[in-house]
């Protein structure tokens, strides 16, 4: 009688081989062999409802920095320098991705932060608008009561 092999056995071989190819290949984030991740992005400045943020990476060693932008699948450069910090400004609505790595001498990069910005309503920033309006009205007001009255006297 002939013996068959049962294909649990070879979906574990499979899948034991799979996890072996896939624990030793380097992730997107990761540099070249045996060299360690590059620094964490932080948001520390959460503007995203305004069309801003302030990202930065404080645990980073290295003296130089560059941060990068993925717009439309390619990562673009938008920072380079000494700072552990940058803020970017005049966001549209819409999710965005960033990483940063250290310059000198090239690290590798670290994971990416993926953001997204969703501006206040219309009607939201109506409601700041009439609520800010109204207490300079309060404000013009209390200032000037005092002189009409030095005025009547």
């Amino acid at each position: 009688m002939p013996t068959l092999r049962t294909p649990r056995r070879r979906t574990s071989t499979v899948f034991l081989l799979t996890l072996l190819a896939l624990g030793s290949a380097p992730g997107p984030a990761a540099g070249r062999a045996g060299e360690a991740p590059g620094p964490a992005l932080t948001v520390i400045d959460d503007g995203r409802t305004a069309g801003y943020l302030t990202l930065g990476w404080r645990e980073a060693a290295g003296d130089r920095f560059e941060v990068q932008q993925r717009a439309a699948g390619a990562w673009r450069s938008i920072y380079r320098g000494p700072d552990r910090a940058t803020t970017l400004t005049g966001l549209d609505d819409g999710d965005y991705a960033f990483r940063v790595r250290p310059l000198a001498p090239e690290g590798a990069w670290g994971p990416s932060l993926e953001v997204t910005v969703a501006h206040h309503s219309l009607h939201r920033a109506l409601a700041f608008f009439g609520t800010g309006a109204a207490m300079f009205a309060v404000l013009v007001a209390a200032l000037a009561w005092p002189l009409r009255e030095e005025d009547g006297a």
